[in-house]
């Protein structure tokens, strides 16, 4: 019959909780007490059982991870495919530990394009009890309808994912970060500042990047005013260079890889040719400009999303809060010295 925590304590004639600190070599137990503790507890064949030993440990901890329930991580493409988006792994490690963090499981889950299959996909959630789902970036500039039963869940995006509905959000598209790299680039001795962008990237963005491109044009009436390659018919490597020969830009604003890639293929080299500033810097690219902590935006989205859920609010709230992250400067090689 395995020997009590009690009868030792009784037979060395001690408390039940001295006894216990005595066995796990705890401080704040004298040592003659400790020693005789561990006599009786020899005679007496006491052996330490070490799964109720890690259960109490556990139990005893003032801070532990207690599990509450599993999140949405809802992605434009399957998990297997996410070494390909360097700011799609920030997102989900920034997510994942700070679910972790406050006890909340995560699953990747690619989200359908259909109608029907994301009527499917709502039921499934529910099904499951998953309720609260972050909704992560398009990777094809293409802003999406998601067709859920929200009445049943609490969710945020991670940028501007969704035209419908419109819900909570954590973004990156300050106009105070556009408006001051305009201005270091003017400080950088730069005068005919072209803006590059695809026209379908600053739809989803809500023309984040134009409103403050031209604010700067009018506060800078010394610059040339060059139209935005916005008006171009596509966005591809022969329109950029139509572009450039009739606006004659020192440097452009650009997003993506695409431009820098463009300008290499056709033997222009950033910055002796042209300067290029890209307002989404990513590891291992050249590019100098803006990045975006994309793991600080994935850890802001689950402590919005969590708030609510332990608020018990599901549904599209009438008020809809965004959360800005600023962008942090990245010098990289494409630009003129600072």
């Amino acid at each position: 019959m395995r020997v009590s925590l009690r009868s030792i304590a009784s037979a060395a004639g001690v408390c039940v909780a001295t006894a216990s600190r005595a066995l796990r070599d705890l401080k704040g137990v004298e040592p003659d007490t400790r020693e005789r503790v561990l006599s009786v507890a020899r005679k007496l064949g006491y052996v330490r059982d070490p799964l109720l030993a890690t259960a109490l440990a556990f139990a005893r901890k003032a801070q532990k991870p207690v599990y509450r329930e599993t999140l949405g991580f809802l992605a434009a493409v399957p998990e297997r495919q996410r070494e390909r988006f360097a700011w799609l792994i920030g997102i989900h490690r920034g997510v994942k530990d700070r679910a972790a963090a406050l006890g909340y499981g995560l699953e990747w889950i690619e989200i359908p394009r259909q109608p029907r299959l994301q009527r499917a996909l709502s039921r499934q959630l529910h099904a499951r009890g998953i309720r609260g789902l972050v909704i992560t970036p398009v990777v094809d500039r293409v802003l999406l309808k998601m067709d859920l039963d929200w009445d049943k869940f609490s969710a945020i995006e991670i940028g501007h994912v969704l035209w419908s509905p419109e819900l909570p959000r954590v973004e990156r598209d300050l106009a105070d970060d556009y408006v001051r790299t305009f201005l270091r680039l003017k400080e950088r001795g730069y005068r005919r500042i072209g803006l590059a962008m695809n026209i379908a990237d600053e739809k989803r963005r809500r023309w984040a990047i134009l409103a403050p491109y031209l604010l700067f044009q009018r506060q800078n009436l010394d610059l040339p005013a060059l139209r935005p390659l916005e008006d171009e018919s596509a966005y591809d490597a022969a329109s950029l260079m139509r572009w450039l020969r009739r606006e004659k830009p020192d440097v452009i604003v650009v997003n993506g890889d695409e431009p820098l890639d463009w300008l290499r293929a056709r033997g222009r080299e950033a910055p002796a040719d042209i300067g290029v500033c890209r307002i989404d810097c990513v590891p291992g690219r050249p590019e100098s400009g803006l990045r975006a902590n994309y793991e600080q935006m994935g850890q802001s989205a689950v402590s919005l999303l969590t708030s609510s859920l332990e608020r018990g609010e599901l549904g599209i709230p009438a008020i809809r809060p965004i959360l800005s992250v600023p962008n942090t400067w990245h010098e990289g090689a494409t630009l003129r010295p600072a």
